[in-house]
């Protein structure tokens, strides 16, 4: 990904790889390896910090520990992959504004985004799911991963 270059450069640092699953995961697997960067299997290691959790303070909680979970690797480039757990429905977490904000506080992140992506909007499922996410002009660098 030849964006990743620039990323330490961008506002915010944040870097969207979307496209189906497992191609992201593989393509993010192998930059990790080629770059050093740690890699983040975000989704069981988020569902276990939550699994602590009563489910009623889940989602007054979710974004403080996702924020707490990236400070060992704060400053450093960060990559998550699996990042379907910021999209369950019962966090009521807003994933791309999370991911943004968490850029600008961590460092530079590449994130997996299993989703769509036009040109100009980014998707996350479908309109009836209750995991429905759209963002027309998303403010992040963002490359289709084939």
């Amino acid at each position: 990904m030849a964006s990743v270059d620039s990323l330490d450069r961008a506002s915010p640092p944040l870097l969207l790889a979307v496209g189906l699953e497992r191609t992201v995961e593989q393509s993010l697997i192998r930059l990790s390896q080629h770059t050093h960067a740690p890699y983040l299997a975000l989704s069981c290691i988020f569902a276990e910090r939550l699994a602590d959790l009563a489910p009623r303070d889940r989602p007054r909680r979710a974004a403080r520990l996702f924020h707490d979970l990236l400070q060992p690797y704060r400053g450093s480039l960060t990559i998550l992959d699996r990042t379907a757990i910021l999209f369950a429905a019962e966090l009521m977490l807003n994933p791309l504004p999370l991911l943004i904000e968490t850029s600008r506080l961590h460092g530079p992140l590449i994130a997996a985004w299993c989703g769509g992506w036009d040109g100009d909007t980014l998707t996350y499922a479908v309109p009836a799911h209750p995991e429905y996410h759209h963002y027309v002009h998303p403010v992040a660098m963002i490359v289709t991963v084939t």
